[in-house]
């Protein structure tokens, strides 16, 4: 388990759900069911801020928050987009090359990054995610 980028992500999620209740960003910047929101801005994790465009989901903040996220986002034949390693052919399995990149298995990475798994699958907020992540480093599992 790469605990360290677990813990970026994590760390990032929090303060982005900060700025959230805060008020600085609108809650709609965080979206669990798709990748990436139509008509939503070019994916750039150097882009300043919360409202930058970038695609809604834990997985689509994570290059803003961890420095060596490889996963870009490309366009698919149904118009939406999916993850992709070399910005062209979008990855076969998603979950499983997530998992790979964090350290953990192809289901756990399905349990932090389908919203599926989760109780409100339509209401999930940053803080959802963090609670999983921190579940996985301090237990080891989300059983």
């Amino acid at each position: 388990m790469n605990k360290l980028r677990l813990s970026l992500l994590a760390t990032g999620l929090s303060v982005m759900q900060a700025e959230m209740e805060a008020g600085k960003a609108k809650p709609d910047v965080f979206y669990m069911m798709a990748w990436r929101r139509c008509g939503s801005k070019e994916l750039n994790p150097a882009t300043e801020g919360f409202n930058c465009g970038f695609a809604g989901c834990a997985i689509g903040w994570a290059g803003k928050f961890i420095p060596d996220f490889p996963f870009t986002h490309v366009k698919n034949g149904c118009g939406g987009f999916q993850l992709s390693l070399d910005g062209e052919l979008p990855l076969t399995d998603d979950y499983y090359e997530l998992g790979y990149y964090f350290g953990i298995t192809d289901k756990e990475a399905r349990q932090l990054f389908d919203p599926f798994t989760y109780e409100c699958p339509n209401n999930i907020g940053p803080i959802d995610v963090v609670i999983e992540i921190n579940k996985l480093l301090t237990q080891g599992d989300l059983s």
